[in-house]
């Protein structure tokens, strides 16, 4: 059986809209993020392939040349797009496990991808990453053959939970601290200005 890792990335310029600081620091921060997810994500990824969905033509030449696939996004929003990138996996190769892994990953490391693969093969139930909080979404595992609608977003962990994506315990710190807000800074440390 394969697996995919399958990262999905904003246009650069409209992400971390909830991060209270101006648009040009905003996509440095974006920016930044992406890089290190994308680059951790393929250095660490051994027995699994690398795919993001994106419009954003940088994202889309960066993950190319770390050897990612790509899924042109064509629709209006990070969900949508997450459907559209699993639609072309599936259909590419049903036999494959998916596990989506958010792009936003501040303390994301190699050890941390690992983690993530290991329960992604042993386990035969979709499964999902809380955040930090423990109200968002970091990572999604489906196993080949499951699918569960994508509702990434604020409050994304109960949503996930309710539709039959079970809570996966015990994910180190890299693969929960995402970046959203400025109290998200605060609680990694990282000064806002």
């Amino acid at each position: 059986m394969t697996s995919v890792l399958l990262v999905p990335v904003k246009r650069l310029t409209l992400a971390k809209t909830r991060l209270d600081v101006p648009a040009s620091d905003r996509y440095r921060v974006a920016r930044a993020l992406m890089r290190n997810t994308l680059r951790t994500a393929a250095h660490a990824a051994g027995g699994t392939s690398l795919a993001v969905v994106t419009a954003d033509e940088e994202v889309s030449a960066f993950a190319a040349g770390l050897g990612a696939g790509v899924v042109l996004d064509t629709t209006a929003d990070l969900n949508s797009a997450l459907e559209q990138g699993l639609n072309e996996l599936i259909a590419a190769d049903a036999a494959r496990s998916v596990t989506v892994l958010v792009a936003d990953l501040a303390l994301l490391s190699p050890a941390d991808v690992h983690w993530l693969h290991r329960e992604a093969t042993a386990t035969s139930q979709p499964k999902h990453v809380s955040d930090q909080a423990g109200t968002g979404t970091t990572a999604v595992v489906l196993p080949a053959g499951h699918r569960v609608p994508m509702v990434f977003g604020p409050s994304s962990a109960e949503r996930f939970r309710s539709s039959g994506c079970l809570p996966l315990d015990g994910a180190p710190l890299g693969l929960r601290a995402d970046l959203d807000t400025l109290t998200d800074l605060r609680r990694l440390g990282i000064p806002a200005a």
